[in-house]
């Protein structure tokens, strides 16, 4: 025969193990919730956020910008990232850089990942750089990721600036240095 106390104890302890299943059943969601999170935002970096354009207009006066220069319509473009993309988004970023009709185009490095690219892939790049439209010029730095594979940017009329500057005309003989 069991006594009130060993009753009152093994209660205590069904109560102490379903308590315990409880909180273990919480942390679970919980932590199942931060992990699909997590997901979610790697997944949507990887292909969704890498193949989105930010196009950011942005109004600068300064007195020092020779008048010639005034209106200058300037493209910059970043991190292509090529194994993120593939060709048909290259031609929507193509097309969009076009549509705003820049005077100056300036390319800020990082063709790619640390993945090789192909020959195909390289081709396809060289196109996409060769029919990138400036009334001016059109400007290169490599980027922190930039191998041989900026070679494609240097083979396409743009002017690289690694660590240099260089002197803009427009109409008259006040330079804008670049």
């Amino acid at each position: 025969m069991t006594t009130r106390a060993e009753k009152n104890k093994k209660i205590q302890e069904k109560l102490i193990r379903e308590e315990n299943v409880k909180r273990i059943k919480k942390i679970s969601k919980i932590t199942g919730i931060i992990l699909g999170s997590l997901l979610l935002i790697i997944l949507y970096g990887m292909y969704i956020g890498a193949k989105v354009v930010i196009v950011n207009e942005i109004k600068i006066t300064d007195n020092s910008i020779p008048a010639a220069f005034h209106g200058t319509k300037i493209v910059q473009i970043s991190d292509i990232l090529y194994d993120s993309l593939n060709k048909n988004d290259l031609e929507r970023i193509k097309k969009q850089i076009n549509e705003i009709d820049a005077d100056i185009v300036l390319f800020t490095g990082n063709i790619k990942n640390e993945n090789e690219l192909s020959k195909d892939d390289l081709e396809i790049l060289k196109k996409f750089f060769s029919e990138l439209n400036a009334k001016f010029d059109k400007y290169a730095v490599s980027g922190n990721l930039d191998d041989d594979s900026f070679n494609v940017v240097m083979e396409n009329n743009f002017k690289i600036l690694n660590n240099n500057s260089t002197l803009l005309y427009n109409k008259d003989y006040s330079p804008l240095e670049i």
